[in-house]
């Protein structure tokens, strides 16, 4: 993982100050799932990647203890957007175009999957994920 520079923090920070309206409305998208939402600064290729707190136990752990029949204590990792991608890009457009609207939450459904599939999770409701994923599949280009 490379180190952000300050003048890279700087930046990034300066991003995250104009996208402030963005950032919110993502995260009130999401409340239930996620602690926190901001621009990245470590993707380059992918959209968004959740991050949890170092103290987390991590999904693999979650998954085991949930099998034990154990209770697992609710944790809610931050959502990283890399701003640069054309996936965010697409959702910021829709936010921009209606925040409130079924178009931006539909497309922060499946920003938020995305991530949680990349990062061994499933989606919060893995049936409604898997008809976004369909829908956007069946629309024209």
């Amino acid at each position: 993982a490379k180190l952000e520079s300050e003048d890279d923090q700087k930046a990034r920070e300066e991003q995250e100050a104009e996208q402030k309206d963005f950032l919110e409305g993502v995260q009130k998208r999401l409340d239930d799932e996620v602690g926190a939402v901001r621009l990245s600064s470590r993707l380059t290729d992918s959209p968004a990647v959740l991050v949890a707190d170092e103290a987390s136990i991590g999904p693999a752990m979650e998954r085991v203890m949930r099998e034990m029949g154990r209770d697992v204590p609710t944790e809610r990792p931050a959502l990283e957007l890399n701003g640069e991608h054309p996936a965010v890009q697409r959702v910021r457009a829709a936010f921009d175009a209606d925040p409130e609207g079924d178009a931006f939450g539909d497309l922060v459904e499946l920003l938020y999957g995305q991530a949680a599939i990349a990062e061994g999770r499933l989606p919060t409701d893995p049936a409604r994920f898997g008809q976004l994923v369909a829908s956007l599949m069946a629309r024209d280009a």
